[in-house]
């Protein structure tokens, strides 16, 4: 319990030397697009659903398919013993 206290006080020490204090006021902010409206961008490529992204990045990764086929073929032929 000793060393779960004594943690516990250097990490609020270790925090409060770290802690800075900053004065900040409305003029060290400023606009970047005050004049402009900024839109979203319609997207150029067709929207893909969910299982066809799975589909996708399944395919892409070759230990998935090794694993998938490894237990398939092992089912099917285990299956007709």
């Amino acid at each position: 319990m000793e060393l779960l206290t004594q943690e516990l006080e250097w990490g609020q020490d270790n925090m409060n030397e770290n802690k800075q204090d900053f004065n900040l006021s409305k003029e060290d902010f400023q606009f970047v697009q005050m004049n402009e409206k900024i839109f979203d961008k319609k997207f150029e490529t067709k929207a893909v659903g969910y299982f066809g992204d799975a589909l996708r990045r399944f395919c892409k990764n070759k230990s998935s398919l090794v694993a998938f086929n490894n237990n398939y073929f092992n089912g099917y032929f285990c299956a007709n013993i």
